[in-house]
C-alpha cells in the first residue's frame, strides 16, 4: 500500500490560539482590566473589513464587537529554491508518530483520517513501523497581523501588545518550522474612514524561512529497499537515514 502526503504546521491558526491566550486567558497580559471600557480583542484570520463589507451587501447591520481587533494571516510564500530542488532523507514512521498525525485536528493533517488509520494498520502488521522516503523543501514565509481599532491609543496599545507576543514566542515560531526570522512593522500612521467613522491601524510582519515535508511511504519497503529507491532517484549524496 502506497501513501503519499505533505506535512506542515498550520501557522496561522496555531498563532491566532495563542495570541488569544495572550491577550484574554488568566496567565495572559489582562487585555480587559487594561481597557475595560472596550470590547474584548477580536483574533481571527478574517479581516473586520471584509465582514463590514459582506454585511452590507447583505442589508444586514454591521457586526457588533469587530473591533479592536488583530487580523493574522500568511501574506506570502515564495519558493526560496528551485522546485526540484531538496534535500531527502529516509525515516522511520512508528505507530507513536501516526497515532500523533491521527489525534491532530483536520485543519492540521494533510492527510484523511481513515487513510492515516489504514496506514497505523499497515505499521502495526509490519512490527510497528514503516519506512518512508521524506524530501523537505525550503521557502520563505511572511505572517502579517494587521491592528485596528476605533481608539487611537487602543490601537498603539495593541500594536505593542502583538508585538510582544511575537517576540516573546519566537521559539514557537522556530518550533512551528520557521527560521532566519525578521520583525518589522508600522505601529501608527493608518487610517481608514470607508466605514464612516476614523479607524486606526497597525501593521506588523513577521518573516523568515519555512519548509514543508512531502512523505511518500510503500508500506512493503524495508530499511534495505527504501534507501536503494531513494539513492536510485536521487543523488546518493543526499540520502540521510533518520531512524
Amino acid at each position: 500500500m502506497i501513501f503519499k502526503f505533505a506535512a506542515r504546521e498550520n501557522i496561522k491558526s496555531d498563532t491566532i490560539d495563542a495570541l488569544k491566550a495572550y491577550l484574554h486567558d488568566a496567565d495572559g497580559i489582562g487585555w480587559k482590566e487594561l481597557f475595560p471600557h472596550h470590547s474584548p480583542v477580536r483574533v481571527e484570520a478574517t479581516h473586520p473589513f471584509a465582514r463590514i463589507n459582506a454585511a452590507k451587501i447583505a442589508g444586514q447591520a454591521e457586526p457588533a464587537g469587530l473591533f479592536p481587533s488583530v487580523t493574522v494571516s500568511v501574506t506570502s510564500e515564495t519558493d526560496a529554491e528551485q522546485l526540484l530542488a531538496f534535500s531527502n532523507q529516509v525515516a522511520t514512521v512508528t505507530e507513536a508518530i501516526i497515532q500523533g498525525w491521527i489525534g491532530l485536528e483536520a485543519h492540521q493533517r494533510l492527510l484523511s483520517k481513515a487513510r492515516l488509520q489504514q496506514l497505523l494498520a499497515a505499521a502495526q502488521g509490519k512490527g510497528g513501523q514503516v519506512f518512508a522516503e521524506v524530501k523537505t523543501r525550503h521557502f520563505t514565509q511572511q505572517v502579517a497581523f494587521s491592528v485596528w481599532s476605533e481608539n487611537d491609543a487602543v490601537s498603539d496599545s495593541l500594536y505593542y501588545a502583538t508585538k510582544a507576543f511575537i517576540e516573546q514566542n519566537l521559539e514557537t515560531f522556530s518550533d512551528a518550522g520557521m527560521e532566519n526570522l525578521a520583525l518589522s512593522g508600522s505601529p501608527n500612521g493608518i487610517y481608514s474612514v470607508d466605514t464612516g467613522r476614523v479607524l486606526y491601524g497597525g501593521e506588523l510582519m513577521l518573516s523568515g524561512t519555512n519548509r514543508t515535508e512531502a512523505y511518500y511511504i510503500d508500506t512493503e519497503w524495508t530499511q534495505s529497499t527504501v534507501i536503494k529507491h531513494s539513492a536510485a532517484n536521487n543523488d546518493i549524496q543526499n540520502v540521510d537515514w533518520n531512524p
